[in-house]
């Protein structure tokens, strides 16, 4: 199965409809526009599982991450990719763009290049077992 590369910079062409603009005292300005898709309605979901919290004390960091992403961030980002609108680990930086990551958690699009999604998920893949025992076990 092949897989059809999406043009995620290209979803909205030319200028953003302002439905807003018709509407008397109502003065928006829209300049941007995302489609963010269930992105906002699966957080809730995904920190009350503690996806990033489980991998973060599973696998730790070796070094200072404050410029970085911890491996559970990286690794909740990707459950929302797959949840949300898979593509390869070549796009998740642009996908992470056109879809708001930065605006609903926080994360810039340029932290989840394909090179830091590839080590995040290598590292943590040593306590697999643990982080899915933890997942759907209780605690």
């Amino acid at each position: 199965m092949s897989y059809k590369r999406r043009n995620y910079s290209g979803l909205f062409q030319g200028k953003p409809v302002n439905r807003f603009q018709s509407i008397p005292g109502i003065n928006i300005n829209i300049d941007t526009m995302k489609t963010i898709g269930s992105l906002y309605l699966l957080g809730p979901f995904l920190r009350a599982l503690g996806i990033r919290d489980i991998v973060d004390r599973i696998v730790p960091m070796k070094r200072n991450v404050e410029r970085g992403l911890t491996h559970g961030q990286v690794i909740e980002q990707l459950v929302l990719n797959r949840l949300n609108d898979p593509c390869p680990l070549l796009y998740i930086e642009e996908w992470a763009e056109a879809r708001g990551v930065l605006e609903l958690y926080g994360i810039p699009p340029d932290k989840l290049n394909d090179d830091r999604v590839g080590r995040g998920q290598e590292r943590p893949f040593a306590g697999v077992l643990e982080v899915e025992k933890r997942l759907v076990t209780p605690v």
